[in-house]
């Protein structure tokens, strides 16, 4: 090969990595205006724990770990140093495939019944005063058919619970909220036990359920035939909405679990609960053990058959279940039960208090055969008044619109659409992923990203760490501009964000921003 060759080989490299670094460093500080559209179907996979994809029909699978109709074997205790101790169902047969009956049922049984009789939007203002002592956002109620709202006086007359109309505003994660209000008939114990709901026009799931029931006011409400649900949505313009909810129905059980350890209680082949014990502080429960010291108190041939228990890990037994204080202590008395079914006990099952009715059931840990329970602040002196509704069936009903949301069904791209307040954590990993998350569900579009704040957080987020009456496109510039070295590529024909990729990501930028500059400079219009 000639010098003159060699020089002109060595020069095209040259010019060739001197042209792609500029195309790259173009890429990165070119700001482009995206589009979405409002219309578009958005048959995408999940945003987080929001769901892009179409909307379903609730799973109709039911769980259950234990034949509800068999006898539980009686609990062995072995107490344990500073307050912890086991629960020991080593001995007992496991059960096999268990197959309980379906919870499910197509529709309402006897003379259960509702109707949605009003519903509700509510959207946060950029100078709401979320987070104040005492403050609480009003509701405008509408009917569900004309969209019209529906004055106080026919609420009064109604007899909706003046409670139905206004809440306390969630501070974690501030999306818009819909609340359906239902009038239930021959229901001795409303129930609704989820509900979800999707854009009419583009089939997609827009709601989602926050995971924190303690911020705000409470999700579900009954008072009489009234029954109330909120849920978040994930939109900031007006559409028609499709919602299914879960309702209980079928005639109702009651029993009475006997305070004493091991004793049971069934409603037919469907669910049994067994009494463990109650605590004053909440207990960290876990189904692998490793390490226990029996308690001091104990006699010492049966300390040392324990300590040989755990001495060999390979031949310690499954079964053991342990309960430790919490550390810090945590002041929350609780009861714990053994359940046959994750399913039966938390969506179907009911402890009958002076208060009235409490679902609040958190199953705590598992293992093949035994699953433990709990529910707050149960006195330990008299037995659990329970009660039982068999069934579910899945409601299906439609909104024609949202009027009260701050962008029109008009809008054509939903980068412009207007987020009127948003306020990140104070966690900069946090912060990242929400504010990325609510550039998606603006746009609402799927995203995938690698998260730059944790090791290099932005320079200047506003003083209060809220964005006002800013659009998804605005969001995404300003993301772009202060986090160095971030990246965004939209794939608008599957309505998907990509931020920050990193393997390959240089060599696809660099060959795509060449190819559309090539074709530009040939053909004089932008690549198809």
């Amino acid at each position: 090969m000639s010098k003159r060759t060699k020089g002109c080989l060595i020069g095209g490299i040259f010019l060739y990595v001197l042209l792609a670094t500029i195309i790259i460093l173009v890429m990165n500080f070119q700001r482009q205006d995206f589009h979405s559209a409002a219309t578009a179907s958005r048959d995408t996979f999940g945003y987080k724990d929001g769901h892009f994809g179409l909307l379903k029909h609730a799973d109709r699978e039911t769980d259950a770990d234990w034949p509800a109709a068999e006898v539980m074997m009686e609990p062995v205790r072995i107490e344990g140093e500073k307050g912890k101790f086991l629960y020991d169902f080593s001995t007992e047969a496991k059960p096999g495939e268990v197959t309980p009956p379906s919870r499910w049922n197509e529709g309402f049984l006897g003379d259960d019944a509702v109707a949605l009789a009003a519903f509700a939007t509510w959207v946060p203002g950029p100078d709401d005063p979320i987070g104040e002592e005492g403050w609480t956002a009003t509701l405008t109620l509408r009917d569900p058919a004309t969209l019209d709202p529906i004055d106080s006086a026919r609420l009064a007359g109604l007899g909706l619970p003046e409670s139905f109309t206004t809440f306390l505003p969630p501070k974690t994660y501030q999306t818009p909220i819909l609340r359906l209000v239902f009038l239930t008939e021959g229901m001795e114990y409303p129930r609704a036990i989820g509900s979800v709901a999707g854009d009419a026009r583009t089939g997609a799931r827009i709601t989602y359920n926050l995971k924190n029931d303690d911020d705000g006011s409470a999700r579900h409400e009954v008072s009489g035939k009234w029954l109330r649900i909120d849920t978040n949505l994930l939109l900031w313009h007006d559409t028609p909405l499709k919602c299914h909810v879960e309702f209980l129905t079928g005639t109702p059980e009651t029993a009475e679990l006997a305070v004493r350890p091991g004793a049971q209680i069934h409603f037919g082949d469907r669910l049994r609960l067994q009494w463990l014990t109650t605590a004053e502080h909440s207990m960290s429960v876990k189904s692998w053990v490793g390490s226990f010291e029996p308690a001091a108190s104990l006699p010492e041939p049966e300390k040392e058959a324990i300590r040989k228990r755990f001495s060999n890990r390979s031949a310690r037994p499954e079964g053991l279940i342990s309960f430790s204080p919490k550390d810090p202590p945590e002041a929350a008395a609780k009861l714990y039960v053994r359940t046959s079914s994750r399913d039966y006990l938390t969506e179907h099952c009911g402890v009958i208090g002076e208060a009235g009715i409490s679902w609040d059931w958190r199953q705590e840990e598992s293992e093949e055969g035994v699953v433990i329970a709990s529910t707050p602040g149960q006195t330990p002196d008299r037995p659990l008044q329970l009660v039982f509704i068999p069934s579910v069936t899945e409601w299906t009903g439609e909104i024609p619109g949202l009027p009260d949301m701050p962008n029109p069904r008009t809008i054509e791209d939903l980068f412009d659409c207007v987020l009127p307040r948003i306020t990140l954590p104070e966690d900069h990993d946090d912060a990242e992923t929400q504010l990325l998350g609510y550039i998606g569900v603006g746009a609402q579009l799927a995203w995938e990203s690698e998260k730059l704040w944790k090791t290099n957080p932005p320079a200047a987020l506003p003083t209060d760490r809220t964005f006002r009456d800013t659009t998804p496109q605005q969001l995404l510039d300003w993301y772009l501009d202060h986090t160095p070295g971030s990246y965004v590529r939209y794939d608008e024909e599957d309505l998907t964000l990509h931020f920050n990729e990193e393997e390959g990501s240089w060599w696809k930028r660099m060959t795509e921003g060449m190819r559309t500059l090539y074709y530009e400079t040939l053909y004089g219009s932008p690549l198809p």
